[in-house]
């Protein structure tokens, strides 16, 4: 199911010419693909890492980047649109947040959980 506000990611990292791409003529590193409501169309990412994916999620969920987490929100993959509505917020980092901003964090991660524990459930992946 397609949430709304939610993003879909997929990378991976080529490795021994696996994953379909043994003819490309330049090896790429990796991928990554990420598709949303708030995301640009046909834009071509450039200069990401898979660290960067926890970031951008954060970031278009309206959580708080801990500034010790390696990778960043790859603002140019968003529309202006959605980049004018949103300000990235950082955390010193989620192991010291204080008790009443984790628990905020939590509750939203929770509910958002239960959605997709529930899609799960649905399609038959688990009981």
């Amino acid at each position: 199911m397609n949430y709304p506000g939610f993003l879909y990611f997929h990378c991976f990292l080529f490795d021994k010419g696996g994953y379909d791409h043994s003819n490309t003529e330049k090896i790429p590193h990796g991928i990554i693909l990420v598709k949303g409501p708030n995301i640009k169309k046909n834009y071509e990412i450039k200069d990401a890492h898979i660290y960067d994916i926890l970031p951008i999620l954060l970031y278009s969920m309206n959580l708080p980047i801990g500034k010790d987490m390696d990778g960043k929100v790859l603002e140019e993959i968003f529309t202006n649109k959605f980049l004018k509505k949103r300000k990235i917020r950082y955390v010193e980092s989620y192991e010291t947040l204080n008790s009443k901003n984790a628990t905020n964090s939590k509750n939203k991660i929770d509910k958002l959980n239960k959605k997709y524990l529930e899609e799960l459930r649905t399609l038959g992946y688990i009981k």
